[in-house]
């Protein structure tokens, strides 16, 4: 039977009330620094009814300049709920990128993601959890290694789990069903299942089995119900 999560291994810091231009000494400082609140009320909703604020500059000049670090902030216009608080490059004309922190919140408050970036690229702990609280999936990326991923059921069972190199799975990897009950295992290379793999029924018995190459099945593959027979 799959092990079932006792508790939220990562905890992100609770919400915190506060807006980007809410310090008035804060605020004349980015002014006279050429920055401007800016609500951005049709171009940046996740959802209807959800107010974006971020600063940006004032000129079109300063947009063409170096990137700069930004910060965007989302909250429930109804009840001020923080949902969403990133950090990112403003790259001007040509967008942004994501860089450093990236957290989301259900409406209730609760925690829904914790991401981190690097210049656009995924780096770090990325975490997820379900609306209860508990873990949805665990990972930290390491592009020099292969490091443990997670995923669980909202029931908290272990849906499945196996090494990943920058989010690709690699190597061997295990399903379980939402009762714990072992689903299928086999490997990975490159993201795609590569190799023995082999599926099981409700009861724990041994289904149909066979291999993988680059995500597709190749060769006789057997079927405990029927003869063994070319791929399926």
């Amino acid at each position: 039977m799959g092990a079932r999560q006792k508790s939220t291994a990562l905890a992100m810091p609770k919400p915190q009330s506060f807006r980007l231009c809410l310090f008035v000494p804060a605020r004349i400082a980015l002014l006279a620094l050429g920055f401007a609140p800016v609500a951005l009320l049709s171009c940046a909703r996740p959802h209807p009814g959800v107010v974006a604020e971020a600063y940006v500059r004032n000129s079109a000049k300063a947009r063409r300049e170096t990137p700069r670090p930004e910060r965007l902030v989302v909250r429930d216009p109804e009840t001020d709920q923080l949902l969403v608080d990133k950090h990112r490059i403003s790259l001007g004309d040509r967008g942004f990128t994501n860089d450093g922190t990236q957290r989301t919140w259900y409406p209730g408050g609760g925690p829904k993601t914790f991401r981190e970036y690097a210049h656009g690229e995924p780096t770090g702990h990325w975490v997820t959890w379900w609306p209860t609280g508990l873990l949805q999936s665990s990972y930290v990326f390491d592009p020099a290694r292969e490091t443990p991923m997670v995923w669980w059921h909202a029931n908290g069972i272990v849906a499945s789990e196996g090494l990943a190199r920058n989010g690709q799975r690699v190597g061997p990897w295990i399903y379980r069903r939402e009762n714990g009950s072992l689903e299928s295992e086999g490997s990975y290379a490159g993201g795609e299942r590569d190799g023995a793999w082999t599926f099981y029924d409700e009861d724990g018995r041994w289904k149909e089995r066979g291999r993988y190459v680059v995500g597709k099945r190749v060769g006789d593959w057997e079927y405990a119900d029927e003869p063994p027979r070319f791929g399926r």
